[in-house]
């Protein structure tokens, strides 16, 4: 869920049944909230959260990307957010 309240963004990823595993549904959902950012010189980023209590991501939905029978993901730079965040 992407959250914005001008000027600041707040980013929850929901899906604490599985640990908030990032799963392709995610994965695209992250990217364009990240290319939203870089994209709005304006926004601020306040927090990247999960919901529920026992993690906050644990990485990849590897169930997922067995049961889907690749390992193909958008290409995304997530809106170069590295660089942004180290420039």
């Amino acid at each position: 869920m992407v959250e914005i309240k001008d000027p600041v963004m707040s980013i929850t990823i929901q899906r604490q049944e599985h640990p908030n595993a990032i799963n392709y549904e995610t994965h695209v959902n992250l990217s364009a909230a990240f290319d939203r950012f870089v994209d709005d010189p304006g926004l601020s980023l306040d927090t990247i959260a999960g919901t529920g209590t026992s993690a906050f991501c644990v990485g990849n939905d590897l169930k997922e990307r067995h049961e889907r029978g690749n390992d193909v993901m958008l290409e995304s730079g997530f809106g170069d957010l590295p660089g942004v965040l180290t420039s």
